[in-house]
């Protein structure tokens, strides 16, 4: 059987020498609650993120679920943990 090989990364987009990498997925789970007050800029330095399919993940809060889905996410599913979760999905 043939297991692709993946490299994981972390990254601080917020940082002024962010350089958008070319990645195959983008997991964004539980920031843009915390970052709130710019989750707007964050969102738009997503986008510049060249991959295939975007994933975020946060509690189902109106104001930010309308952000995402302005940039065109879709809503998946929710999912109960600590909170009540929306995930949200956009490939190219």
């Amino acid at each position: 059987q043939n297991h692709p090989t993946l490299t994981l990364s972390t990254e601080n987009i917020m940082s002024d020498t962010f350089e958008a990498p070319d990645a195959d997925i983008l997991i964004c789970k539980d920031v843009l609650q915390h970052m709130r007050s710019t989750s707007n800029t964050l969102i738009n330095k997503i986008e510049q993120i060249n991959c295939q399919h975007k994933i975020f993940i946060l509690p189902d809060w109106d104001s930010l679920t309308q952000h995402l889905t302005g940039a065109g996410y879709t809503f998946s599913q929710t999912y109960s943990a600590d909170e009540e979760k929306s995930i949200y999905l956009k490939s190219t």
